[in-house]
């Protein structure tokens, strides 16, 4: 089963790998405090049981790890986040994520949108590192652009300068 393999996946401790990217450099992967690889399966869990149709909020999930804690063993909101990239970075499950919160899903139509909504978030961030480099022009650029994607961006900033 599909779910079992990826929940006995996700309990194994991850050292710092050395991937190759496409453009052959290498990128280390993130690695859980060994709290948070405490958590991760009951995280696991909690996400095996929802749907497209029964997606759970970060405020749900939080509330059940939670659970029977006290205060100063609650983990936080970004501790959520934060196996949440990193269940998506190793590609331990389908996580998809819509208006309503976090589901599994591995139909294809769910897994573009989420992969779409990433991307679309991905490139705004670096838009944002970019502009942000305009105080600094001695930073080095954030992505290498092509020529093309340069000039389509000249050019849009043309035309909302013209308009």
């Amino acid at each position: 089963d599909d779910r079992k393999a990826a929940r006995a996946a996700a309990t194994r401790r991850f050292s710092n790998q050395k991937m190759k990217s496409k453009e052959g450099l290498s990128e280390e992967k993130s690695e859980l405090s060994p709290k948070l690889q405490k958590e991760l399966s009951k995280f696991i869990k909690i996400l095996d049981k929802t749907s497209k149709k029964k997606p759970i909020t970060a405020d749900d999930i939080l509330a059940r790890l939670n659970r029977n804690r006290r205060i100063h063993e609650w983990l936080a909101a970004p501790e959520v986040r934060v196996m949440t990239h990193y269940i998506r970075e190793n590609g331990l499950l389908p996580l998809n994520t819509n208006s309503y919160g976090y589901y599994i899903s591995k139909d294809r139509d769910d897994i573009e949108e989420t992969y779409n909504t990433l991307v679309k978030k991905g490139n705004s961030i670096l838009a944002a590192a970019e502009a942000l480099k305009k105080h600094f022009l001695d930073l080095p650029p954030v992505v290498k652009k092509s020529k093309k994607q340069a000039e389509e961006k000249d050019e849009k900033v043309k035309r909302k300068n013209k308009g």
